[in-house]
C-alpha cells in the first residue's frame, strides 16, 4: 500500500509540475514530492529484499532529481536478481540524465536483450549513441524503433538529424 500511495503521489507531483502556469504548483509539488519520498523509503525499510519497492523509489528518485539515488536502488534489484527490462530501461534512462551516454547505450543493449520489440528501448539507445558521436549504430537503432512504432515523430526526427550529421 505505501508503495502504491507513494507512487500515486509521484505521478500527481508530476502532472502539477508541467502545470507552471499555476502559481501554486510550486508548493503542491513539493509536498508531493516530500510525501512520495517518504511512503517509499519506508516501504524500502518494510520489505529490503522486495525488488518492485526499490524500483519504484528509483523511479521516484529519477523523475525528482536524485539519479545517483536512483542507480543506487537499481543496482540492488540487480544485486537481488531481478534484471529485467523495466530495471535496464530506467538504468539507461538515468545514465543518460547523468550525460553518461556509453553506459546508456550498455543498459539499453540489457535491455533490448530482454525485450527485442520495444521501439522505446530502440529509439533510447539510438539517442545515447548520436550523442556520443555513433551516427551509423544511432540510424541503425532509429529505424529499428521506426520499424516497430512508425507514430513516433520525436524518433523520425532524431534518425533525421543522425543521417544528417553522418
Amino acid at each position: 500500500a505505501l508503495v502504491g500511495r507513494g507512487l500515486v503521489r509521484v505521478q500527481d507531483a508530476l502532472r502539477r509540475r508541467s502545470m507552471e502556469h499555476d502559481t501554486t504548483v510550486s508548493e503542491q509539488y513539493s509536498a508531493l514530492r516530500i510525501l512520495a519520498l517518504a511512503d517509499l523509503d519506508r516501504a524500502v525499510t518494510l520489505a529490503v529484499r522486495d525488488p518492485y519497492v526499490f524500483r519504484s523509489r528509483a523511479y521516484a528518485l529519477h523523475h525528482f532529481g536524485d539519479h545517483a539515488g536512483a542507480l543506487k536502488d537499481l543496482d540492488r534489484v540487480l544485486k537481488l536478481g531481478e534484471g529485467d527490462l523495466w530495471t535496464y530501461d530506467l538504468r539507461g534512462k538515468v545514465r543518460q540524465a547523468l550525460g553518461d551516454w556509453a553506459g546508456s547505450t550498455g543498459e539499453f543493449t540489457m535491455a533490448i536483450m530482454i525485450s527485442p520489440w520495444d521501439a522505446g528501448v530502440f529509439a533510447r539507445r539510438g539517442f545515447g549513441y548520436l550523442n556520443s558521436g555513433r551516427f551509423a549504430a544511432a540510424e541503425q537503432d532509429l529505424s529499428r524503433s521506426l520499424a516497430l512504432d512508425s507514430l513516433d515523430g520525436r524518433t523520425w526526427y532524431l534518425r533525421a538529424l543522425a543521417r544528417v550529421i553522418r
